[in-house]
């Protein structure tokens, strides 16, 4: 536990510190959770539209309890979705043809009360929206259509392609780190953190930002979904086939 040497000097005071993590912990009420295994997504349809190969999917239930704990007290969430088109290759292995990235921030502002989306992966460029509705929030976050991979001269009827998708929800990031400290001295006395000049704020934020995952549940979330495999005809109808 590399953190624990840094946060004894932040403290001064070991007992304190136990305490201290204790309370944060008891207030909390958030059990570790294995976050490790990835949970669903889903591949609505793979289709093309307008000659462009695009891809529907949503993840259910990416906002759980903790991390919506975590958004009202103004920590920044971050989503990051990769959606990738394969080539099955035979006796060989398999190809990556394109990949599409999506990149969110989602927060909660406590002063106004409403809540902010913004992507700076758009087609158009960056997106924004702010609402005092979750539910809008959540749709973006959580739900895709028409994503463009590829465009119908891309495929060969010959060969055979699939499509995965990967996601990961970042409750607590390093921007969440001023958050967090202020947190913990507002909400709970006796922990003063203090920097070191000596110590790298680097390495400080990363082992902080580690032991405070692993002592409050908000570890990261993994997300992942493979479609079967199919063909392309030449008229574009796509056919599903086993391999």
């Amino acid at each position: 536990m590399t953190g624990l040497p840094w946060l004894f000097r932040k403290t001064g005071n070991v007992r304190k510190l136990i305490a201290t993590l204790y309370l944060v912990t008891a207030y909390l009420s958030i059990p570790a959770q294995g976050f490790a295994q990835k949970q669903a997504v889903f591949i609505d349809s793979i289709r093309f539209v307008n000659g462009d190969f695009s891809v529907d999917f949503h993840v259910d239930e990416l906002f759980d309890e903790a991390v919506t704990d975590g958004l009202e007290r103004g920590f920044t969430v971050g989503i990051t979705y990769q959606i990738e088109l394969w080539k099955v290759r035979n006796n060989w292995f398999d190809q990556l043809l394109t990949r599409q990235v999506l990149q969110y921030k989602t927060g909660y502002n406590k002063f106004d009360r409403r809540y902010f989306w913004r992507s700076e992966s758009g087609e158009f460029g960056p997106e924004s929206l702010v609402s005092s509705s979750f539910e809008k929030i959540k749709q973006k976050c959580s739900v895709h259509e028409e994503i463009v991979l590829a465009e119908k001269d891309d495929f060969d009827v010959k060969d055979r392609y699939y499509v995965v998708i990967t996601g990961i929800l970042e409750p607590l990031s390093v921007e969440n780190m001023d958050e967090m400290r202020k947190w913990l001295s507002g909400e709970v006395t006796g922990l003063e953190l203090k920097e070191n000049p000596e110590d790298s704020p680097k390495k400080l934020t990363g082992r902080f930002l580690t032991f405070i995952k692993n002592i409050t549940g908000f570890g990261d979330r993994h997300y992942a979904g493979r479609s079967s495999d199919f063909s392309v005809t030449e008229t574009g109808t796509i056919r599903y086939r086993n391999r």
